[in-house]
């Protein structure tokens, strides 16, 4: 059988967190918003007053805690307060949500907001300045994240929209951000006699609890290792170092499922060694598959299919691949990929039985395809009369009438 026709509908990563934290943020400014336009500066200086971090000598720790979590999500009226927040927790956010799961990325978010305020607190405090005055804002949260991107994705380009980049490196632009923010949180906490209304150097201890989160989570190796993958070879030598390096990274976590899709797609750049290929392929899907990680295995199967015969891979391995389209709800891909493995592998009689019988169940029940349910009945009384399956088949072969 020649090169495979399929292709996989592939949707990329959706960081759910990262837009529920930024819709959370816009209803509040729309709260926010509610009660300036009835009840003006007042009212909302009433607002922040309550929730706002505001530290003097009466009030409670408690308070002061609960308000550290709660300012976090309120905004002044001007909309390039939250519009600024916002758009930068969009362009740093959704990698490193990907990178370290959800629940981390929020955790992170909310408890790193924590060292902003502290460090916010202490500066002031060494300065000999009032924290009388409510200091409300995500920016602190914002720069946790930045601090967390530029740890791990320190030579990434930035995003501006899904397919256009800052073309400058994340170290360089964070980096020039960071020392923004010392130079005018020197001037405001030590030239002045008032704290300022930008709280910079909650920004900064934001950007260095981020830091320190990466660094504490492997960060470092992690960004290393994504400086790599991410890397161009544009000529031979470039190629042959490239290759090295990812078969150490190979060698060193055999389950790093993407570096084995990475390793494999290389080789079949630079037409290296293709058993190799066919190979990390292999290990590739069935690692990515085992991880959770289907839409990626599917993705490599895709890649695999592009330069390879589809014989050449273990029936087992297109097995995976079926499974991996079926619970990603792409029946078609599934029941192509279960008709070949009976096509193609009649020499594994223990696989094309399996195939035939998710075939002709996919068919059926998920397609509503009769014809092609009872072809899969058909083969499978043919090719295996003791099997398990039988009775099912014959029902279907005989009417096909309704699921099975």
């Amino acid at each position: 059988m020649g090169r495979s026709k399929l292709k996989g509908v592939l949707e990329p990563y959706v960081p759910w967190a990262t837009y529920a934290i930024i819709a959370l943020n816009l209803v509040v400014y729309g709260w926010v918003m509610m009660v300036f336009l009835g009840r003006g500066v007042e009212g909302v200086s009433g607002i922040f007053e309550t929730f706002g971090l505001r530290i003097t000598e009466d009030t409670p720790w408690y308070r002061i805690v609960a308000s550290m979590f709660t300012m976090m999500w309120l905004h002044s009226p001007s909309p390039d307060h939250v519009g600024s927040n916002m758009l930068l927790l969009y362009f740093t956010g959704p990698p490193v949500e990907q990178a370290i799961g959800r629940r981390a990325y929020v955790a992170t978010y909310v408890l790193g907001n924590l060292g902003a305020c502290l460090l916010h607190w202490t500066v002031l405090s060494i300065a000999g300045l009032s924290l009388a005055r409510p200091v409300v804002g995500a920016s602190g949260a914002v720069s946790v994240i930045m601090g967390a991107f530029a740890v791990r994705f320190y030579r990434t380009p930035l995003f501006i929209t899904p397919r256009r980049r800052v073309q400058f490196p994340a170290a360089v632009i964070l980096g020039a951000f960071l020392g923004l923010e010392v130079r005018r949180g020197l001037l405001d906490a030590f030239t002045t006699n008032a704290a300022g209304g930008v709280a910079n150097w909650a920004h900064v201890g934001g950007f260095f609890a981020g830091a320190v989160v990466s660094f504490a989570t492997g960060g470092v190796r992690q960004a290393r290792r994504n400086v790599l993958m991410q890397r161009k070879a544009d000529s031979p030598p470039e190629g042959e170092e490239l290759l090295l390096e990812l078969a150490d990274i190979v060698r060193r976590d055999p389950d790093d499922g993407d570096a084995c899709f990475r390793l494999a797609f290389e080789l079949d750049r630079l037409a290296q060694e293709p058993e190799a290929a066919v190979r990390y392929y292999g290990s590739a899907i069935r690692t990515l598959s085992r991880q959770g990680n289907r839409r990626r295995a599917i993705e490599a199967y895709v890649a695999f299919a592009r330069t390879h015969d589809l014989s050449r891979l273990d029936p087992s391995v297109h097995a995976i691949v079926a499974t991996c389209y079926e619970t990603t709800e792409q029946f078609e891909a599934a029941l192509r990929v279960c008709e070949l493995i009976a096509e193609v592998f009649p020499d594994h009689p223990a696989e094309a039985e399996t195939a035939l019988a998710e075939a002709m169940d996919i068919a059926a029940n998920a397609l509503r395809d009769l014809p092609r349910a009872r072809a899969a009945a058909g083969r499978l009384l043919a090719s295996f009369p003791g099997s398990p399956h039988t009775e099912r088949a014959r029902r279907l072969a005989a009417w096909g009438n309704g699921p099975v």
